[in-house]
């Protein structure tokens, strides 16, 4: 069976304005800042403040999630680590971060546990990390292998 030329006319359009949508939709993501806030501002703590703002700036775009098209700005990895290194998080911060884990945005929570698991050295159920885990300095992808980069001040 063919189609006719009428029908492939058609079906070219229709998959060809379907794809023009797709990158259109895509490649306007980052102009897209809206989704990229946590309403940092509402937190009350000015520590909280400044380390929830970085995880904002270091959110990355992504087009899918766990098995699923879910395109939104995510904390990553590199996300983590970014925030680690440019607020110099240290164990005065453990209480802030607690309460950004409980943050109402699942980006916000999902970030300052990753930071809060790399602080303390324990999962969110308070056992020890194991050495599988990205968390652990003992394991090969350890989320801060190699350190943060050096800063120039100048």
């Amino acid at each position: 069976m063919t189609l006719s030329r009428a029908r492939k006319v058609t079906v070219y359009l229709v998959v060809s304005a379907l794809a023009l949508v797709i990158v259109v939709f895509f490649a306007s993501a980052e102009h897209w800042r809206y989704s990229r806030q946590a309403d940092c501002e509402k937190q009350v703590d000015a520590r909280a403040r400044e380390i929830c703002a970085s995880i904002e700036r270091h959110l990355e775009y992504a087009c899918c999630g766990h098995a699923i098209v879910s395109p939104g700005y995510r904390a990553t990895r590199t996300t983590v680590k970014n925030v680690w290194c440019e607020q110099r998080i240290e164990q005065k911060d453990a209480t802030v971060l607690r309460a950004l884990a409980e943050a109402r945005d699942w980006r916000l929570s999902s970030a300052a546990e990753s930071l809060l698991r790399l602080l303390t050295g324990r999962d969110r159920y308070g056992a020890v990390e194991s050495e599988a885990s990205i968390f652990h300095p003992a394991n090969s992808s350890y989320l801060l292998k190699g350190g943060c980069p050096r800063r120039t001040e100048g």
